[in-house]
């Protein structure tokens, strides 16, 4: 009778090529040889990817991660807009409501002058109705030459 060598066990050639006997047994279910070490790690060579990857496959996957949150962070604010879109004034009544509010405010700041004449002493009249009244012309001068929203008002 021939003395044969012991057949390895799963784990002892798993050992010997350095991985895990499940991953091992796994290769063994996809087709590897178990006739020898050489042979397995052959086979391994061809078959199984590294799991290692290379820096520029790293820098790839972390591109992809960080594009795909910026991706899922433009659809939540692009919803957010899409449901704040309803609550923006529109511009043209922004416009009317300055231009009523602008206004009042001219002709009320023109009776000024003749409101404070009327409570000033009389030798005062003249020259409290001339500063209030260029007071008056100034601020109003400030206010319609203010660009309202892209319009001008002058």
């Amino acid at each position: 009778m021939a003395i044969t060598a012991k057949k390895k066990t799963t784990r002892e050639l798993a050992d010997a090529i350095g991985i895990s006997s499940r991953q091992l047994a796994t290769n063994f279910a996809d087709g590897c040889p178990r006739t020898s070490v050489a042979a397995i790690k052959k086979w391994r060579a061809i078959n199984v990817r590294s799991r290692t990857k290379s820096d520029g496959e790293l820098q790839e996957a972390l591109l992809r991660a960080q594009l795909e949150t910026e991706r899922q962070r433009g659809i939540k604010l692009k919803a957010e807009n899409t449901r704040m879109i309803n609550r923006l004034i529109k511009k043209r009544i922004v416009q009317q409501d300055l231009a009523t509010v602008y206004s009042l405010m001219e002709s009320r700041l023109e009776s000024l002058s003749t409101e404070i004449a009327v409570l000033v002493p009389l030798e005062l009249k003249d020259a409290a109705r001339k500063k209030v009244e260029n007071t008056v012309r100034l601020a109003l001068k400030g206010v319609s030459d203010t660009d309202w929203i892209g319009e001008s008002n002058s």
